[in-house]
C-alpha cells in the first residue's frame, strides 16, 4: 500500500464467520489471506461481479467462493458469505 492511500475497512458478516467455522482449515487460511488482501486491493484479479447485485463481488478460492460488498462510500468492504460454490448462493 502506498503512503496516503487509505486502507479499506473490512467487516465480516456473522453468517460469513459461521461459514468459516465449517470450512476445511486450508480453505479458512486461504480465505483470511484473501480478506486481508482486500484491505489494500478491493478488486483483485479474479474478482467478478455477482449478477443482479450492485457492488457485490465474488472471488474464487478453489471450489469455494468468497462473496463481498463494496460500500458506497468506498471505504468499507463487507464480507457476506464464504462457502462451496454449489451452496454459497443459496439464501443470498
Amino acid at each position: 500500500m502506498t503512503e496516503g492511500q487509505p486502507a479499506w475497512r473490512i467487516q465480516i458478516h456473522r453468517k460469513a464467520l459461521k461459514d468459516l467455522e465449517r470450512l476445511p482449515k486450508s480453505i479458512v487460511q486461504r480465505s483470511w489471506q484473501v480478506i486481508e488482501g482486500l484491505a489494500t486491493t478491493p478488486l483483485p484479479d479474479g474478482a467478478v461481479a455477482v449478477k443482479g447485485h450492485e457492488s457485490v463481488f465474488r472471488i474464487r478460492i478453489g471450489d469455494y467462493r468468497l462473496i463481498y460488498h463494496l460500500g458506497e462510500e468506498r471505504v468499507t468492504i463487507l464480507v457476506l458469505r464464504i462457502g462451496h460454490r454449489k451452496d454459497v448462493y443459496r439464501d443470498f
